[in-house]
């Protein structure tokens, strides 16, 4: 334990202090750590009661991760932020919490051997994927053909969550500066004060910061934001004969945490936001790991846990400020990838709290609309970005969706990361260029991001649509964009025309699945666009009268021969 605190204070008389956060996981301790690293006085209010992912993971840190063998991004700047912040707790506290430990690793498939075959000759990877030396003595105890590939991956380990939020949270107490309490919303309070604009109970604040994890979902400041809450479960196994000291992984992995303990996991279960444990996937776990560890078989399962990862779906964490009450920030949805992420962000963000410096713009919450009821809109977005921005919220892992201009791919790539490596995404443009561009950026996705849909790509008109989708796919599409005019970089003669663009909107109605939504971009300013901006908008003014329960909105600057979006939900 520090032999000085930083600070001490009676929570008893506490009067004000510079930032109330709330939670106490692994997001809410290493935000409340750094803070105090810079002489905050800080009260740090949580509900043991309630669920907390962070007692529940494994903790387990992977730089290199999903069939696609991905790369984290920036993934110096991570590791050496968390190897700085875990030594400086492991010396405040007397003990080691993060663990390395290197991990084996086997391919599903012939795609995932092929990803490593790949990585092999990209210079980037090199610190962390190298042949498994055939002397290993793991390889004996592992069950594999001789086609699957087999190697390590360095750079590896695991944080012992427990243990290093228990110790943080005991030196929080000592601190005077730890409430155990539930938070009612209606109990914090927003005034206009200029030195402490927000309270909770008789604790005055500069700054409210929620780390609440997937229970953000029902925080009435922050539930806009689009969080892929997904549930996961761990199983922990002990087994008499002694476990290798290596991770081992071939889609679930299996985590020794000493000789004869070892953690296996994890499921996902994206769709599911229950806490209760099932014995079909306990079943699942274990059958999965034995066909290729069979040395398990014998172990006997002490524990069985769920948890709900607090994801986002554009797999950046949710970090920033209310758009109307500047009071209250959020520093969220870091997935299964905090034990890496969370101390770079918790060092970006505590200097956002003392210093006014920028937010990490990827993790940004700005990136994201539409804004709580009567809030006050930040700075402008363009209208191809809010078209963005509101389908993140409408789209669903798993869903199927379609560009219906490809143009330069940014649209396609935004549906295939909203749509996960379990939907599926179809792109079409007439134009050979601006299917090799969509292809291109979607490629150049995938090697950043290993988490996307598979996209088909169409050269052909979007008037026959329909005639490319697969038939089961008809009347089950969520989100259909159109973005008309040209293609941006190219001949501006070029561009899409009013009857083939009518022809293709009937064809979207019969494609999507009820309330979906059908959004479309119209450019009145360039030449021949007013015609097909025109035409658009009186087929759209005819639609309620065929089909009573539509909702159509029209957005626009209200601005002669501006763009406008027109966002219809079937």
């Amino acid at each position: 334990m520090p032999e000085k605190p930083i600070y001490r204070y009676d929570m008893g008389n506490i009067q004000d202090v510079d930032t109330i956060i709330v939670g106490q996981g692994i997001a809410g301790s290493l935000l409340a750590w750094s803070l105090t690293k810079k002489e905050q006085r800080i009260a740090v209010i949580h509900d043991p009661t309630k669920h907390s992912a962070s007692r529940v993971a494994a903790g387990v840190v992977n730089p290199v991760t999903g069939q696609r063998l991905v790369l984290q991004n920036n993934i110096e700047d991570f590791q050496s932020a968390a190897r700085k912040l875990y030594r400086d707790l492991a010396q405040a506290f007397g003990e080691d919490f993060y663990i390395a430990k290197p991990m084996i690793r086997l391919a599903r498939n012939t795609a995932e051997s092929k990803s490593y075959f790949q990585r092999l000759n990209d210079p980037a990877y090199l610190p962390f994927l190298q042949a498994l030396p055939t002397e290993n003595p793991v390889r004996q105890e592992l069950c594999f053909n001789e086609k699957q590939q087999i190697w390590l991956q360095q750079h590896t380990g695991y944080l012992r969550m427990n243990p290093l939020l228990d110790a943080l949270r005991s030196y929080f107490r000592k601190q005077h500066v730890y409430v155990e309490a539930s938070v009612n919303y209606a109990d914090i309070q927003i005034t206009d004060k200029q030195t402490h604009p927000v309270s909770w109970n008789n604790i005055k604040a500069r700054k409210l910061i929620f780390c609440e994890g997937y229970l953000m979902q029902e925080n009435p400041w922050f539930n806009w934001l689009p969080m892929q809450a997904a549930k996961g479960e761990i199983l922990t196994l002990q087994r008499k004969t002694p476990l290798p000291s290596f991770m081992l992984h071939s889609g679930h992995w299996l985590l020794p945490t000493d000789a004869h303990t070892c953690k296996i996991g994890a499921s996902y279960e994206p769709k599911s936001h229950s806490l209760s444990i099932s014995e079909d996937v306990k079943s699942m776990l274990l059958k999965a790991v034995i066909s290729w560890f069979p040395g398990i078989r014998d172990g006997q399962v002490t524990m069985h846990q769920a948890g709900i990862r607090p994801g986002s779906r554009d797999k950046h964490p949710f970090i920033g400020w209310h758009p109307a009450h500047t009071m209250l920030g959020i520093f969220n949805g870091f997935g299964s990838r905090g034990s890496l992420l969370v101390p770079w962000y918790a060092e970006a963000f505590s200097h956002a709290i003392t210093k006014n410096a920028p937010i990490p713009e990827q993790a940004d919450i700005r990136r994201f609309a539409p804004l709580p009821t009567n809030s006050k809109r930040p700075a402008r977005v363009t209208l191809t970005t809010q078209a963005q921005q509101r389908l993140s919220v409408i789209l669903k892992p798993g869903c199927i969706a379609v560009d219906a201009t490809a143009g330069n791919g940014h649209d396609t790539a935004f549906l295939a990361r909203q749509a996960g490596p379990d939907g599926y995404v179809y792109a079409f443009d007439i134009q050979p260029q601006a299917i090799a561009n969509a292809q291109k950026a979607i490629e150049q996705l995938a090697h950043s991001d290993g988490n996307i849909a598979p996209v088909q790509f169409v050269q052909h008109s979007h008037a026959d649509l329909l005639q490319h989708l697969a038939l089961e796919h008809i009347g089950r599409v969520s989100v259909i964009m159109f973005n008309l005019g040209y293609l941006p970089g190219s001949d501006k003669s070029v561009i899409t025309h009013a009857e083939s663009t009518l022809q293709a909107l009937e064809a979207s109605l019969l494609a999507l699945t009820p309330n979906g939504t059908l959004s479309i971009m119209v450019y009145p300013g360039h030449q021949g666009g007013s015609d097909e901006a025109n035409a658009v908008m009186a087929w759209s003014s005819t639609l309620k009268a065929h089909f009573p329960g539509i909702s159509i909105e029209y957005i626009s600057s209200n601005k002669a021969h501006a763009p406008q979006l027109i966002s219809i939900k079937k």
